[in-house]
């Protein structure tokens, strides 16, 4: 199958950081701005702080500026936005302290922004009492609409923790959910998911999901309804379908709300959706498992990245056993309806 010319994938090397006087570590995590539109972003991290790669459109030149840390970064960055549009980015600490680095919203809508930093456990929790979670595996990070903001992960134990604020709060907080909820023990961490429901009188209605895996691979959600409390729930019994891979767990909602929970079978390795659409009606989640019936389909190694595009099209992609990128793209083909296909954008792409 042919890719139209407006959707050839293009393979873009970052701009080197020896002109900085240093290479980042670890994975980067990238983004758009809505508000900013055409802009691209990544972010990594560095001896002295974080670097951020920026470019003003797919046909501009990426640039990299560093900017210093609280405390030395150790990994696990997360990327996130404030209600009014505030890119923000949280990142572990050299001793374990959580960070959180801020795009100031003061210098315009065009060109580079600065960043700025806060060691939230030493200024925010630790005086007031609070002991910072010893996270391991990284952090992931969510918010909603009235602007509480979460930075969320799991210990050396499997516990769910949050460090979390919301306005009318003072400072910012710890909530250990595992002891709220009676969650099992989480092995290879947890990935969010959030739903937000639009009710009459223009009031909005928000569903939070905190998804992983027990010590067998049975996939559990923490999940929390707006106004209720928090809860989980077996979603493998519910779907009566296959034990996922620890660690290889990624989430995404659809523009039409349907949840999705990608990851690798535990005995196969094939890639599987644990997915619900609002039609099905609540509880009523299925599975289906892609490169055993998407044709030329591959098996991811390592975790997926799902997400949905605002044009409706789903996307799944991974790293394949030869080093090549893979993508499962969920699409309407002419005019026989929405299928599923699997390409490799790393032996389609052109330089540039």
């Amino acid at each position: 199958m042919s890719v139209p010319a407006s959707r050839q994938w293009h393979a873009t090397e970052l701009p080197v950081t020896a002109s900085l006087g240093e290479q980042t570590f670890g994975d980067l995590v990238t983004w758009f701005d809505p508000k900013r539109p055409g802009r691209q972003f990544g972010a990594g991290a560095a001896a002295s702080g974080l670097v951020i790669f920026e470019r003003a459109s797919a046909t501009e030149p990426w640039t990299a500026r560093s900017f210093a840390s609280a405390r030395p970064i150790k990994g696990g960055l997360t990327q996130f936005f404030t209600a009014d549009g505030q890119a923000l980015i949280a990142a572990l600490a050299d001793n374990g302290h959580v960070l959180l680095f801020g795009e100031s919203l003061s210098a315009g809508a065009d060109g580079p922004r600065p960043w700025t930093s806060t060691d939230l456990s030493g200024t925010e929790l630790e005086p007031n009492g609070d002991s910072t979670p010893a996270f391991v595996g990284g952090l992931v990070s969510f918010s909603y609409y009235w602007n509480g903001l979460n930075i969320a992960g799991t210990d050396a134990n499997g516990t769910i923790w949050s460090v979390w604020w919301s306005p009318g709060q003072s400072r910012w907080q710890v909530a250990n959910l595992s002891s709220i909820t009676g969650a099992p023990v989480m092995v290879g961490g947890v990935t969010p998911y959030l739903t937000v429901y639009n009710l009459e009188g223009g009031k909005k209605y928000n569903v939070t999901n905190l998804v992983g895996t027990g010590e067998d691979g049975t996939v559990f959600t923490t999940w929390w309804a707006e106004g209720g409390v928090w809860q989980t729930a077996n979603l493998t019994s519910i779907v009566a379908g296959p034990r996922l891979a620890p660690g290889s767990l990624s989430t995404y909602v659809t523009e039409w709300n349907g949840t999705n929970i990608a990851g690798r079978d535990l005995s196969t390795g094939e890639l599987v959706i644990y997915w619900w659409s609002p039609e099905q009606g609540p509880g009523n989640w299925t599975y289906s498992p892609l490169s055993a019936v998407v044709d030329g389909g591959r098996s991811f190694v390592g975790k997926p990245t799902g997400f949905s595009s605002a044009a409706g099209p789903i996307n799944v992609i991974g790293r394949i056993s030869d080093g090549h990128v893979g993508r499962y793209v969920f699409e309407p083909i002419g005019d026989l309806g929405w299928f599923w296909r699997f390409e490799e954008p790393s032996v389609l792409a052109i330089n540039g």
